[in-house]
């Protein structure tokens, strides 16, 4: 019986030999393949900003109230598309109206004037021309005196040479008197004809100067005038100024994202603020990152996942992003980092200025075995003894 029982115990005894081998090899590959993931695999490192949200990618434009003033109109909602120029808001400007109209009538009135005294200047004008015209007749005048005075003095020179011949008896009494009878004529006309000039010259004259003084003053009437116009127009132009400021207008083609809570009757301050303007224009994500975690380590082009805080990751996914720009310097204790973010085709999900989320970057990939170095590092620095070097 001892025999068989012997063999039984040494073939149990090899055959846990065998599957210790068997073991030892399985346990000797797999710490193998654990040890080539460790050095060679890559895992990507994240850096994560809970401060996210979507933004244009052009300035937010703000509408505020010019002047002070009471509200007559608000046409303005949430959500609404506007264009560059419409009117969302009203202000009272009915005191400014009817000052416009007073300012036109009298620039209107002014203008009229202006235009009959106009007319008038063209007829004075027109009769001092031909008042300083009529000075041609006077020297013609002048000229037919000249003439006769000529005639005359010849004539009473014949009438002297008349007299001396008839003293030597040489002519008669009667071509004595008849030669004395031209030259009296002759002289009597010629002082008519000086008479004459002198009357046309002192009447041209006299016209001259009524017609000057009346050209001079309609000249000053208008200029006066003109100044009236002249001021009516500004004033005017200083009041549609004023009532254009009275209608609050969108600065920009966009929806309104922000309306205050304003009703008609309501009185606002100039400055106050009243809409926000988004225009229209692609959305970006914009992040706030600790500069420790972004500093020289986010760039732009690596990729990112925007995750909706209204629309949780596990049912609606998160948005693919990308970096484009990176700020150089904290600014309240955030690096900001903008990210360029596309709606994949599918989703449901309705992209907002506005809307609050957690950005995620990819900034590298390492080997697990530089993770757990790392991990390692930063435990031994957080035991470090106080003082220690």
């Amino acid at each position: 019986m001892a025999a068989p029982f012997s063999r039984t115990l040494r073939s149990l005894a090899s055959e846990r030999s065998a599957g210790s081998l068997v073991a030892m090899v399985i346990l000797s590959l797999l710490l193998g393949l654990w040890f080539f993931w460790l050095v060679a695999a890559e895992l990507p490192v994240y850096v994560t900003s809970e401060q996210a949200r979507l933004e244009v990618d052009r300035a937010v434009y703000t509408v505020a109230a010019d002047a002070v003033g009471r509200l007559v109109e608000v046409r303005g909602e949430v959500g609404q598309e506007v264009a560059e120029g419409d009117v969302l808001f009203a202000l009272d400007a009915e005191l400014e109206r009817r000052r416009l109209d007073e300012e036109q009538t009298r620039g209107k009135a002014a203008q009229r004037e202006i235009a009959s005294l106009h007319v008038a200047l063209r007829t004075e004008s027109q009769g001092l021309a031909e008042s300083n015209s009529a000075k041609a007749a006077t020297e013609e005048a002048r000229s037919r005196y000249r003439a006769e005075l000529a005639a005359a003095e010849l004539a009473e020179e014949e009438a002297t040479r008349s007299e001396q011949l008839h003293q030597q008896g040489l002519t008669s009494e009667m071509e004595l008197r008849r030669a004395q009878a031209e030259a009296s004529e002759r002289r009597a006309q010629a002082q008519a004809i000086e008479q004459s000039v002198a009357r046309l010259e002192s009447e041209r004259q006299l016209e001259g100067r009524d017609r000057q003084g009346r050209v001079d003053q309609i000249e000053r009437e208008i200029a006066e005038l003109q100044g009236v116009a002249d001021t009516s127009a500004a004033a005017a132009r200083r009041l549609e100024e004023e009532i254009s400021r009275r209608q609050i207008r969108a600065p920009v083609t966009g929806r309104l994202g922000e309306v205050a809570e304003v009703r008609p009757g309501s009185v606002v301050a100039a400055g106050d603020h009243l809409a926000t303007v988004i225009p229209a224009s692609e959305l970006q994500v914009v992040a706030g990152f600790p500069p420790s975690d972004a500093l020289a380590r986010v760039r732009a082009g690596q990729t990112a996942q925007l995750r909706l805080d209204g629309f949780p990751w596990t049912e609606f996914g998160s948005l693919p992003a990308r970096v484009t720009r990176v700020a150089r310097e904290a600014r309240d204790g955030k690096l900001r980092v903008d990210c360029a973010v596309a709606l994949e085709a599918g989703s449901t999900i309705p992209l907002q200025h506005g809307m609050p989320g957690t950005l995620i970057v990819e900034v590298e990939r390492v080997s697990p075995a530089e993770l757990v170095l790392r991990a390692a590092g930063r435990a031994v620095g957080a035991v470090r003894p106080r003082g220690a070097d």
